[in-house]
């Protein structure tokens, strides 16, 4: 399934509106549906829309909404009932009023499986891709979550509104950007991409509305502008003083002749002492003959190594070179495993912690995010108290109980029980 970065225009439509809003309309979601204005309902028993027949009992194609004859481009009733379109039909979780589909979350985990097939045992393939689902789904339902919640207050006469900037952003470059990753020039042509990976265009204008809308609702209900503390900073970093510990760290720079590209060692030698010899002898610049002679893994950027811990080189030799050596001094050849290397040190940073002065920005960020997650596990907690919640997942069988059927199979036996 194609994804896309959120843009957040509409959403400042929605805070002005919730601002300038009396309080006593937000009160009314009782009095009408939770349903989007612009979503249609998807009935799990239908894989695609009734087909009416005229008296010579000729199909009647549907009327577009929007005033044009006939079918929207990329709707398409010439799909036969097939198992994944009936798969990807499947209820799998209910939130208030709201579903979702299986077809919502299995394209990911397809993708997952698919990616690890040679890795998953054919006995363990169901109970994998059933967790899979359980895992990608959790995230849905929370969005549900605060979807219903904010349907349940904003009103209803600001939903066109809302809906108009919805489909300006989506129809405007949200689906140019989506033709671009699919690599196709058509909505036709994007509708079969998505349909491919079990989604579709509307399907993607529903989770691209619910997507911004939660997370626009989300930030509104989960405000915390306490200051933070010069002593609530120095408490935290006194309990989380392990996090800034810094280990021996330096940049580098390295010449190298591997053992793979001569004949010989002594071939591989002569070569490393050359480059050598032309650092020190004739002045020649470090970069330029790493650039020019070096097999190293960095010679195309003139043989310049980030900062590396200690500890992080395979190498041993280079290991204890690089935290022994005089910064600025050339090292004598060294020999590894896979050649002869002469490096040089070029800036050093002994362990250490980080001082308090030096992390208060990063402890206040920590700070606040912390207060962040709380208020909303807090504010997801009043959620579901309040709001209805089922998944096909709530009576799992323990692992490896029911291994031998199907993740939707298994899904369809508890939707019909409940």
């Amino acid at each position: 399934m194609l994804t896309l970065p959120l843009p957040r225009v509409w959403c400042l439509l929605l805070a002005a509106l919730m601002l300038s809003m009396p309080s006593a309309a937000r009160g009314q979601a009782a009095k009408r549906s939770n349903i989007l204005p612009f979503k249609r309902y998807v009935d799990p028993t239908q894989a695609r829309p009734r087909q009416e027949k005229d008296p010579n009992g000729q199909t009647v194609q549907p009327q577009a909404k929007n005033g044009g004859g006939g079918q929207r481009p990329w709707e398409s009733n010439e799909q036969p009932l097939d198992a994944q379109t009936l798969e990807n039909a499947q209820i799998i979780a209910r939130v208030g009023s709201e579903v979702i589909l299986a077809g919502e979350v299995l394209s990911g985990v397809d993708k997952v499986m698919e990616a690890n097939q040679k890795q998953i045992p054919p006995s363990k393939w169901d109970e994998i891709r059933r967790r899979l689902m359980q895992q990608m789904l959790m995230p849905l339902v929370q969005q549900k979550l605060i979807v219903v919640n904010a349907m349940e207050v904003i009103p209803e006469d600001a939903l066109p509104e809302i809906e108009k900037q919805v489909e300006k952003q989506f129809y405007g470059e949200q689906i140019k950007e989506m033709m671009k990753l699919a690599e196709v020039n058509s909505l036709a042509a994007l509708e079969i991409k998505l349909k491919e990976s079990g989604s579709s265009i509307e399907q993607q204008k529903r989770i691209f509305f619910e997507r911004s809308l939660a997370s626009q609702w989300m930030h509104q209900q989960v405000v915390d502008n306490r200051a933070v503390t010069h002593l609530e900073m120095l408490e935290y970093y006194s309990s989380h003083l392990e996090d800034y510990q810094q280990p021996d760290r330096c940049r580098w720079e390295q010449l190298t002749a591997r053992f793979d590209k001569f004949s010989s060692r002594e071939a591989a030698w002569r070569a490393i002492a050359e480059m050598g010899n032309a650092v020190a002898d004739t002045g020649i610049p470090f970069g330029a003959v790493a650039k020019e002679k070096s097999q190293g893994l960095t010679a195309s950027a003139g043989g310049t190594r980030d900062w590396t811990t200690r500890g992080a080189l395979v190498s041993g030799p280079l290991d204890e070179a690089l935290f022994s050596l005089p910064i600025g001094t050339m090292s004598p050849i060294i020999a590894d495993s896979t050649g002869y290397h002469i490096i040089r040190v070029v800036e050093r940073v002994d362990a250490h912690c980080t001082p308090f002065r030096d992390a208060q920005i990063e402890i206040q960020q920590s700070i606040v995010e912390g207060r962040r997650e709380a208020k909303l596990a807090e504010y997801l907690d009043s959620l579901r108290e309040k709001t209805y919640v089922w998944t096909i997942f709530d009576d799992d069988p323990a692992p490896g109980q029911e291994s031998g059927k199907g993740s939707v199979a298994m899904a369809k036996e508890k939707a019909v029980a409940r």
